[in-house]
Order: structure tokens, then C-alpha cells, then sequence
């Protein structure tokens, strides 16, 4: 709201100074501004009138010159006696939904971030389920060259099939070791035993010498470990 009052109205009316603004008119409008406390009008604006003189000379005309006393009163949205100009109220109206519109954002996307992690534990555990439900399937034994031959005729190629209690679901992978030998005394000890022909049933152990080793028997052992 704003008025215009004249000198008499402000002697009677006491108006609290942060609700007065400046004032100037250089041409023929009122411009308002609240960068100031204080009512002013420029010299230049000046009101210049007649009056008839009293006295000896009744009914003369003086030229006087006065200035206008005036104030500007500008109240904010929450009225008169708040202190706050209706920019700082619109300011303050507009902060406070600001605020709330980021702490829900916010709130909004801890909930988000909350759920995928939760989604993912749970996919987690579900994975580590089924591998310790799956996990590796490990099968070992022995085998023995009198399996195939006997020790009276002791060669130094043997061959020899192992199959597996249960079938693998693909092939797995196979280790073999010497696990026992008895070989001829007057010779070097030269043995190697390996598998081949690995399938999901079960593998060909080989057992091999060479130069002058005599090899009357040998045991194998062998680990398969797959799914």
C-alpha cells in the first residue's frame, strides 16, 4: 500500500522510518524507491504559487516559494508492522518451499539408493547360495598296474581306464601323482604317469618308463575336481 501524506499528517501520525522510501518526481511522474529512509524532493521541483499579501498592501500578490513535505509508507504482505517489505516476504515465501522441495529430493534419493542396496545384498546372497548349494565336485582314488597285468611281467607302458562313480556335468580337470613303484634295483627309477582321454565319465591313466628301467608295478593316485 502506499500514500501520500502532507506536513500536518505527519505531525500527527508517527510513521515507523524503515517503512519510508525515497521519493522524486524530476518530471511529471513519482518514482519510488526503498534504497533510503528519508523523504526528498529536488530544488528543481520546487513549488512556486501566488498569495495575497495582508496588511497595508491588501490584496497584492507575493511570489513564495515552499517546499512539500511528503511521505511514503510501503507495507509488506505481512503487514504494517512486521518490518518486512513485501520483495524480502516474497523472498522468504519462496526459500522456505525451496527447502523443503530439496530436503525431499534428497530424502527421495537416500530411499532409492537404500532399496538398490538392498536389492543387491539380497542378489548376493542368493548367488553365494547357489554356489555353496552347486559348488565343485571333487572325486579322487587309486589305481594300480596289476589292475591290467601282473608283476611277473613287468612292462614299461601301461595303460589303464578309470571311470568316475558319478558322471561330471562337463569335463573336469584331472591330476594324477605316484602313489607306490617297484621297479628293477640294477636300473635308474624312471616313471611318469599322466592321464588322457579325460571325458564326463572318466579318464586313461598311463604309466610309463623308459632306457633300462624295469617297472613291475606302480600305483597312481588321481584327483578330478569339476561339476
Amino acid at each position: 500500500m502506499v500514500g501520500l501524506l502532507s506536513d500536518k499528517s505527519q505531525n500527527t501520525t508517527q510513521q515507523n522510518p524503515s517503512q519510508h522510501v525515497h521519493v522524486a518526481w524530476p518530471h511529471e511522474y513519482v518514482s519510488v524507491t526503498t534504497d533510503d529512509q528519508s523523504t526528498s524532493v529536488d530544488q528543481a521541483d520546487l513549488y512556486h504559487g501566488d498569495v495575497l499579501k495582508a496588511g497595508p498592501n491588501e490584496g497584492a500578490k507575493e511570489r513564495m516559494v515552499f517546499r512539500p513535505q511528503v511521505t511514503v509508507n510501503v507495507f509488506g504482505n505481512n503487514g504494517p508492522n512486521t518490518g518486512t517489505t513485501g520483495a524480502e516476504g516474497s523472498k522468504q515465501e519462496s526459500a522456505e518451499p525451496a527447502s523443503e522441495k530439496l530436503a525431499k529430493e534428497t530424502n527421495d534419493k537416500i530411499a532409492d539408493l537404500t532399496a538398490k542396496l538392498e536389492a543387491l545384498s539380497q542378489k548376493v546372497d542368493e548367488l553365494s547360495a547357489l554356489a555353496s548349494a552347486r559348488g565343485p565336485r571333487v572325486e579322487c582314488g587309486l589305481w594300480n598296474t596289476g589292475e591290467v597285468r601282473s608283476w611277473k611281467y613287468p612292462s614299461n607302458e601301461t595303460r589303464g581306464r578309470i571311470n568316475f562313480s558319478k558322471d561330471f556335468k562337463s569335463i573336469p580337470k584331472v591330476t594324477t601323482g605316484i602313489s607306490s613303484a617297484d621297479v628293477d634295483k640294477k636300473a635308474n627309477f624312471r616313471i611318469s604317469v599322466y592321464p588322457t582321454e579325460i571325458d564326463k565319465k572318466g579318464f586313461k591313466v598311463n604309466v610309463d618308463g623308459w632306457a633300462d628301467t624295469v617297472i613291475y608295478t606302480c600305483g597312481v593316485s588321481w584327483v578330478a575336481i569339476g561339476e
